[in-house]
């Protein structure tokens, strides 16, 4: 019930706006959706603190003992180069709110064309991962452990796997262990 009235309370702050190039909607659960109006980056910025800084006051007037985060992806139009479908921007705004939504340190961030060519190669490995793995493109190779106070003899292994495709290319660690 607590959540259901702070999602009521923070959807009529966003309504509070006299701005009419403005319109948001809750998506889905904590889930929400936006188009803000702005000449300059710097207000999409001061917009966010806003936001934030109501959600710290929320928290301070209701007595939570929890702190209450906005996690915000922003799609900025000028960066169209091409006819782009609302949808399109949508997903792309998503697409980079969900690329800071565990980190500790960064609560919005901006698409780039950086960050979609990133997500695009994730994509492709993680939806190659099972037919690597049936068809036997990961490789397991043990790396020593020595004891170098005794003469460095063999104590131990690591075991560590790389991605070796058909064409012979490897595919770093980096880029499939956290998928």
């Amino acid at each position: 019930e607590r959540g259901n009235e702070l999602l009521k309370e923070f959807a009529g702050f966003l309504g509070q706006s006299k701005k009419v190039e403005q319109m948001f909607c809750r998506e889905t659960a904590d889930y929400f959706t936006g188009i803000y109006y702005y000449e300059e980056t710097k207000e999409l910025i001061d917009w966010y603190e806003d936001l934030s800084s109501w959600l710290e006051e929320y928290g301070h007037q209701h007595h939570e003992v929890f702190q209450l985060i906005f996690k915000i992806g922003f799609y900025p139009v000028e960066n169209q180069r091409e006819l782009m479908s609302l949808n399109q921007m949508y997903n792309r705004a998503k697409m980079v709110q969900q690329s800071i939504k565990h980190s500790k340190d960064v609560n919005y961030t901006f698409y780039s064309d950086e960050i979609w060519q990133i997500r695009v190669r994730e994509s492709e490995i993680a939806s190659r991962m099972k037919e690597a793995l049936d068809s036997g493109e990961f490789q397991v190779y043990v790396q020593p452990k020595t004891d170098v106070n005794n003469d460095n003899h063999i104590i131990g292994g690591e075991a560590l796997v790389r991605w070796v495709e058909p064409s012979g290319a490897i595919i770093s660690p980096i880029h499939f262990i956290p998928l």
